[in-house]
């Protein structure tokens, strides 16, 4: 009904438009309410709702579209434990038990013949020869676009492609970390939107120091608090990594920070949690800490001017000769603040200081 009403209201040749001044929402942060309960589990959403009697139930589809249940049986599904009952539905077979893992492992068991009397069986490129024949035929034309081609030149070479499908998505094969470009010359009859995807993990010694809005200081000290260069430690070594991040105070307070530390293979984790030593080392976890074999996410907020400190119990257990990679701090939700330090070589050696 509002849209019939906004129909007939005449459109306004000049709009005033809000001075920035007087604007309350952009350009203001706002933070999200159930980070917290994501990160730390404690968030409870439909699936973790249970009720007296509630039963949890799977359903096995048929293979193929239009296919229908001939007939099934359910002998062996019913000897699973926890499994109440099996019954046919319009999209299938549903299998109801008392928990999910029963309720999947029962319609694994589940024996199903299927009617594919009335289903979908031509194939891709059937159903693309048939849309062709139709394109063919009078209809209602909205817009003609025709097929979508174009060409695009990479390391020196040029490639011609085309698709009959409103999306293209063509990898790019990048060998060795090089700097490179991509052209891209459209030649469809409408406009084409590209959107070039570059992900992955910088190259060994390639990364680089930055901060935005964020700044960090990592330092590495033994046990007794004597600082240690952690590019050469002896086998066997307990050690710190001490973790300082800082608001500079040049906005407002920052909220879902996320800090990645990855460690070399060479370097063991000590998890306090697991020996219940967490109140020997004085350390900030952070609204939730997450420790893993080899890396540590600590999750946490910071307000204006505030310094947050982080320390992870570590030990050079393996000699060899390993890499470190950069210590990251970011706003999970404002990619405008961050910061990052170098990677760096480092060696673990045996005692007496042989690799």
């Amino acid at each position: 009904m509002h849209h019939a009403v906004a129909m007939r209201v005449p459109v306004p040749k000049d709009v005033a438009l809000k001075s920035a001044k007087d604007w309350e929402l952009i350009g203001t942060k706002i933070p999200r309410l159930d980070s917290v309960q994501k990160t730390t589990g404690t968030g409870v959403f439909a699936l973790d709702v249970r009720r007296p009697g509630m039963l949890t139930a799977v359903v096995k589809h048929p293979e193929v579209f239009g296919g229908k249940v001939g007939s099934f049986d359910a002998t062996e599904t019913k000897k699973v434990e926890g499994v109440v009952d099996v019954i046919e539905v319009p999209s299938g077979v549903a299998v109801l038990a008392t928990d999910t893992w029963a309720a999947i492992e029962g319609r694994r068991l589940l024996k199903v013949t299927w009617d594919r009397s009335k289903a979908e069986i031509r194939s891709t490129a059937e159903i693309i020869a048939e849309y062709r024949k139709m394109v063919d035929e009078q209809g209602i034309s909205a817009e003609k676009r025709g097929e979508l081609k174009f060409s695009y030149s990479y390391g020196g070479k040029l490639v011609n492609a085309s698709t009959d499908l409103p999306l293209a998505q063509v990898p790019l094969q990048i060998r060795e970390a090089q700097k490179s470009s991509v052209a891209v010359t459209n030649s469809s009859k409408g406009s084409l939107f590209v959107r070039l995807v570059l992900a992955g993990t910088p190259a060994r010694g390639e990364e680089k120091a930055e901060e935005n809005n964020l700044t960090i200081s990592v330092n590495y000290a033994d046990m007794k608090n004597n600082p240690i260069n952690p590019t050469k430690l002896e086998q066997g070594t307990q050690f710190a990594a001490t973790v300082t991040v800082k608001n500079p105070g040049l906005g407002t307070g920052y909220e879902n920070l996320a800090l990645t530390q990855i460690f070399p293979s060479g370097w063991e984790i000590n998890n306090l949690r697991l020996t219940g030593d967490e109140n020997t080392v004085k350390s900030d976890h952070g609204n939730y800490q997450d420790i893993r074999d080899d890396r540590v996410y600590t999750y946490f907020n910071l307000n204006n001017g505030e310094v947050r400190t982080f320390k992870i119990v570590l030990t050079a257990s393996y000699a060899g000769n390993y890499y470190l990679p950069a210590i990251t701090c970011e706003a999970m939700y404002d990619h405008s603040i961050y910061v990052r330090t170098s990677g760096q070589v480092v060696d673990v050696v045996k005692g007496g200081g042989t690799p």
